[in-house]
């Protein structure tokens, strides 16, 4: 019977070890959602890689038909691209707000320049 009960001494260890343990996995348990929101970013990068390139794409050919580029495309690339650059920040841990949509958008960071040259 007498096996069954530890010693003070072990039973400190254990709780002390228990301790530990606990304050380990809730250190950690901010990496691991950091790391989840990460690979959700991961994936938004993706899309976003996506649609820059696809507007540029775009910008080309009205550029190509009108000579000129389109306004509206170039604001709207513009907002994309300060985004893209949160997305980043966030994921390479050089920033702890986590972008849209957990946030607002990202206003942008520079505007585009005026006169385009070629």
């Amino acid at each position: 019977m007498e096996g069954n009960v530890l010693p003070d001494d072990k039973f400190k260890i254990v709780l002390d070890m228990a301790d530990k343990l606990k304050v380990f996995l809730l250190a950690r348990k901010g990496i691991a959602f950091r790391f989840v929101y990460t690979i959700l970013y991961a994936v938004i990068f993706m899309i976003l890689r996506f649609v820059v390139e696809l507007s540029a794409l775009a910008q080309f050919a009205i550029l190509f038909a009108t000579t000129k580029p389109n306004e509206p495309l170039r604001k709207f690339s513009n907002k994309m691209n300060t985004y893209t650059y949160r997305v980043m920040r966030y994921m390479t841990l050089t920033e702890n707000t986590r972008p849209y949509p957990f946030s607002d958008l990202p206003a942008e960071m520079e505007p585009p320049e005026e006169e385009i040259r070629f």
